[in-house]
């Protein structure tokens, strides 16, 4: 892309003059200020929106450390709150902040929830601190409303599937790839009747991708191995429940949420890894379950990425045709979903 410097040679111009032209500045005539926008249009020049905010800062006497930060916004009350709920969410979040770092930009979180600001004055803060982009952070409620902040004053991206009002590109885990990954590797260790046990929340989030998994699932398995889904975990339904689903349908493994069904199989005296596999579609740092680790560090990078692009390249607001990517996870290696004999002697 031609540089203004260059763009000004080639109108014989100074580049201050240019400059002033391209801020519509009363200093230029308008003959002036129409070649050179002209010229500008032919030749693909745009200018860079951090260098414009950078600028924008100096003219008005504002600190330059003001304008390098990325705003984090959650929908919690407090960073606590927020953190304190799942890993993903740290490690999300230190990515984030390393990511930015490495890129040039401090970070900083802002809750909606927290009711010590409201939507306007958070946009207001956003807006004094030439704040230009957003990343819309992970989190386990779902944020049904729209919050009343200026999208347009801000490029954007969100992570996961909790923020249901904007559109906009989003970095999610491959949920879908990933439930079939564990399937695959428990069908490789020798297990045949895999039974599926999704959370009442789980099957109504993430655009369906865990019930899609199951039933792209169910279809590769033998007419007598197809176990119907089961859904709830302890706290949703009761403990009974379960037991009847699963002494009706006998499974030799079972894919779950976060391992919560280890509870109903310990009361039936089963152990997850000697009487029964078990593995989990999340992951928590310090569990011995076999699970899928998201990758979510990962993805806390490529929001920071995606958003530091936008930013260079302009793009604010609502987008037309928001670009859904997925990040695969990976397995996990526990203690509860072992290989079993009949699988070694092949």
């Amino acid at each position: 892309m031609i540089t203004q410097r260059a763009l000004a040679r080639r109108l014989g111009l100074s580049q201050s003059t240019v400059s002033l032209a391209l801020r519509n500045s009363p200093l230029i005539p308008k003959e002036t200020k129409e070649r050179v926008r002209q010229a500008a249009e032919k030749e693909g020049y745009h200018p860079s929106p951090l260098v414009s905010t950078l600028m924008e800062h100096i003219r008005g006497g504002k600190a330059v450390k003001d304008h390098a930060c990325l705003g984090i916004l959650v929908n919690a009350r407090t960073e606590q709150e927020w953190l304190t709920v799942h890993d993903s969410y740290r490690q999300q979040y230190r990515a984030i902040k390393r990511q930015a770092e490495m890129r040039g930009y401090s970070t900083e979180c802002f809750f909606l929830a927290g009711g010590d600001l409201s939507d306007e004055r958070i946009d207001q803060i956003m807006n004094a601190r030439g704040i230009p982009g957003i990343i819309l952070a992970h989190g386990y409620e779902e944020c049904d409303r729209t919050p009343r902040i200026n999208w347009n004053r801000y490029s954007c991206v969100m992570s996961g599937y909790s923020w249901k009002f904007f559109s906009g590109d989003r970095i999610a885990p491959h949920y879908k790839k990933n439930v079939e990954h564990i399937f695959s590797e428990l069908r490789r260790r020798g297990y045949r009747r895999i039974g599926f046990c999704l959370s009442k929340n789980v099957t109504e989030r993430s655009e369906s991708a865990f019930l899609a998994a199951y039933f792209v699932c169910q279809h590769q398995l033998e007419s007598a191995n197809k176990i119907p889904l089961f859904i709830g975990q302890p706290g949703e339904v009761s403990r009974s429940t379960f037991t009847k689903w699963f002494h009706r349908w006998k499974p030799d493994a079972l894919i779950g949420r976060d391992g919560c069904e280890a509870i109903w199989l310990n009361d039936m005296g089963m152990e997850p890894g000697r009487d029964i596999g078990l593995a989990c579609m999340f992951r928590h740092s310090h569990s011995n379950f076999s699970s899928i680790d998201e990758n979510h560090e990962i993805i806390g990078e490529l929001l920071v990425d995606r958003v530091a692009a936008h930013i260079m390249h302009n793009n604010k607001g609502v987008h037309r045709h928001p670009v859904l990517s997925l990040v695969t996870g990976s397995w996990w290696e526990g203690v509860t979903a072992p290989v079993r004999k009949s699988a070694r002697s092949l």
